[in-house]
């Protein structure tokens, strides 16, 4: 049977009883406890609370989903908003466009009507002139070609010229005076092409500054709602976690009772007289002897390794991890709960192979002893001690006489 509990603070709180004692020789076993609730009550209580976790996961996600709309709702409304707004800036550049090349022929129309009426008023001029003249010299034209004594011929003939000259210029301008009003009217309806366009492009003006007030609207809310959408999403994985969590505890308290109720079929009691040394070698010390270097007795035994011999340390009978670490006085120490209250302490080891809540078998290496790295201990050699409860007991009385 072997089942990890791996860093699980249950066991360390089995342990911590264990090592107040070995480290303060006048402490209680009590004294070190910490109050645990049965298994069972842990176990009602992280279920109903993987429970409530559950719940609450199932209503995060139900409010996740409506996030998740309003979301998607912003998000359609702000892109219509955007569309909307790139149409306007399209006519905008349309209407600018087109204004610019109204401008271009309103200008070229300006220098056509200038051209015109310079024309016109040469003419106007020139007809004047000639005005003047016939009525300065008080006498018309076609009378003194009439008294001239020409030939009739002749004289027909200028007449029908002066005659046509007279109409020529005299259409001339009309025709002049017919090309300013058209241009004129072609100025009027050019300004009236730019009034409107400049009035478009108001209206346009005035219609893209509430599209784009209503771009940042929108854009806050979308903005509001993805955060929202972030932050259920968070809220949901933090409790994901946490339900995680509650599971392996779970896991770990329902393995924790299987442990407690092999602890309780344990039958370490009746291996007294039956164990081996937990390393090959020999003991070179015995139980209560006093320590060579300050006050007190040993409460267990030295074992010195065998002269390359296999150095692993074996665990005397099965059970599970309760403490793998270093200690006070102890150097690195594994602990081995047997059930009905047997602790096993292997110390002063130089490499740990177990883990809190790993079960062990017996004879399973659970560490490393190295002869060469062992100048700071009291002895060259392995420590051991049996424990039951909080009262030491002496390990060679339950070791084999030829171990």
């Amino acid at each position: 049977m072997k089942g990890p509990i791996k860093g699980h603070f249950y066991s360390l709180l089995l342990a911590a009883p264990l090592l107040t004692a070995s480290v303060l020789p006048n402490a209680g076993f009590a004294n070190g406890q910490v109050e645990i609730q049965p298994l069972e009550t842990q176990k009602e209580h992280t279920a109903q609370e993987i429970k409530n976790l559950k719940t609450k996961i199932q209503n995060a996600q139900a409010q996740l989903k409506k996030l998740n709309a309003e979301a998607s709702r912003q998000e359609r409304a702000l892109e219509k908003a955007e569309r909307n707004l790139g149409e306007s800036r399209k006519k905008e550049r349309l209407l600018n466009n087109s204004l610019a090349l109204l401008q271009k022929e309103m200008h070229q129309t300006q220098k056509e009507i200038a051209t015109t009426q310079a024309e016109l008023d040469q003419q106007k001029k020139w007809i004047a002139e000639q005005l003047r003249n016939t009525y300065k010299y008080g006498q018309d034209t076609s009378l003194k070609l009439v008294f001239s004594g020409d030939s009739p011929s002749d004289t027909a003939r200028l007449l029908k010229y002066h005659q046509k000259l007279h109409e020529t210029r005299q259409d001339k301008v009309e025709d002049i005076e017919h090309q300013e009003e058209n241009l004129k009217n072609l100025q009027t309806k050019q300004n009236e092409q730019q009034a409107d366009i400049k009035s478009q492009q108001n209206s346009l003006a005035k219609l893209k500054k509430e599209q784009e007030t209503l771009k940042a609207n929108v854009k806050r809310a979308f903005d509001k709602a993805q955060a929202s959408v972030k932050n259920q999403d968070s809220s949901i994985s933090r409790m994901q976690n946490q339900s995680k969590l509650l599971e392996a505890l779970l896991a770990d308290i329902l393995l924790q009772e299987e442990l407690e109720k092999a602890k309780a079929r344990s039958t370490f009691s009746k291996k007294q007289g039956d164990l081996k040394l937990p390393l090959l070698g020999e003991v070179v010390n015995t139980y209560d002897k006093a320590k060579s270097v300050g006050n007190g007795t040993w409460k267990g035994i030295w074992i010195k390794p065998a002269h390359n011999g296999n150095n692993d340390v074996k665990s005397i009978a099965e059970g599970h991890v309760v403490f793998a670490d270093w200690l006070l006085g102890y150097g690195l120490i594994t602990i081995v709960d047997h059930g009905q209250g047997f602790f096993s302490l292997y110390g002063q080891t130089q490499a740990l192979l177990k883990q809190p809540g790993d079960w062990v078998n017996e004879n399973d290496t659970i560490a490393l002893l190295n002869p060469d790295d062992m100048n700071n201990q009291p002895v060259k050699g392995l420590y051991f001690e049996l424990r039951k409860n909080n009262d030491t007991l002496n390990p060679i009385a339950w070791l084999k006489k030829n171990r």
